[in-house]
């Protein structure tokens, strides 16, 4: 059995259970975990490599502020519009969106199995043995006796 209040008492558990873990030598406690994809973490890698900076972590932080910048200034516009085209040709006619990914969903339930059916019930011996007990019987009856 374990001593609950020593285990309470002593702040440097406490510590580490509130943050997460981390030790006394973080600025600011909490934050929050991401997942990145293989292509960001690729991004993310040589922004890092390019800027000379010590971890990913740094290379997002430095990515999002220059972006902001960029922002601010009015250098983005472009892109920001371009982008903004992109997502409205997306959504013009989203019933036909809707529509398309029934259909395709429907095409391909035909051709998944389904991990949730019952599996195929196998030949029992039983029916193998109804049907070659006839023709034995048929074959011993054909025998003539002596």
């Amino acid at each position: 059995m374990t001593d609950q209040s020593n285990f309470e008492s002593n702040p440097v558990s406490n510590e580490r259970r509130s943050n997460g873990g981390r030790g006394a030598g973080n600025r600011e406690p909490g934050g929050f975990r991401i997942r990145l994809s293989d292509n960001e973490m690729k991004a993310a890698r040589s922004v890092q490599e390019a800027f000379g900076l010590r971890s990913t972590v740094a290379a997002l932080g430095f990515a999002i502020r220059t972006i902001g910048d960029m922002l601010e200034q009015g250098k983005l516009d472009e892109l920001v519009a371009q982008q903004r085209s992109q997502t409205q040709r997306n959504e013009r006619a989203p019933e036909q969106v809707i529509r398309h990914n029934v259909n395709r969903n429907r095409v391909e339930r035909g051709h998944r199995l389904d991990p949730f059916a019952r599996p195929s019930k196998p030949i029992s011996d039983t029916s193998r043995n109804s049907t070659e007990i006839p023709e034995l019987i048929t074959k011993q009856d054909s025998i003539p006796e002596s």
